[in-house]
């Protein structure tokens, strides 16, 4: 497994193919290329980025942040350059979001060890 950029060239250079790729939808880089969850379903395993500030950072500068990379992130040049790297975004989501996004996440991968019974390091 690898992001789309990092394989890019070994896949360039016909050393390996792509077969599938684990994010919950088709990348619009690669159209053709199929998700991991069409052929086993609810396996996924998405990426992101998110922005962070230090604790107590006053709400009207996060919101600031947040509607400017939301407009920046609509740009059709941003848009074609982050595809180009791999990458595909929905543009920015809300602070609240991203903080609960994290929460879920982490609670997914504590169940799965919880499951597994894989101890912390």
């Amino acid at each position: 497994m690898s992001s789309i950029a990092a394989a890019r060239s070994i896949v360039e250079a016909g050393q390996v193919r792509r077969i599938a790729i684990t994010s919950a939808r088709r990348f619009r880089g690669l159209p053709d290329l199929p998700t991991v969850s069409e052929t086993l379903p609810g396996v996924v395993l998405d990426g992101f980025f998110a922005v962070v500030g230090p604790a107590g950072m006053p709400p009207e500068i996060i919101a600031r942040l947040n509607r400017e990379i939301a407009e920046y992130l609509k740009g059709a040049e941003i848009q074609q350059r982050l595809i180009a790297f791999g990458l595909d975004t929905d543009g920015a989501g809300t602070p609240d979001g991203t903080a609960q996004s994290i929460r879920e996440l982490q609670e997914h991968w504590r169940g799965l060890a919880r499951e597994l019974d894989i101890q912390p390091q």
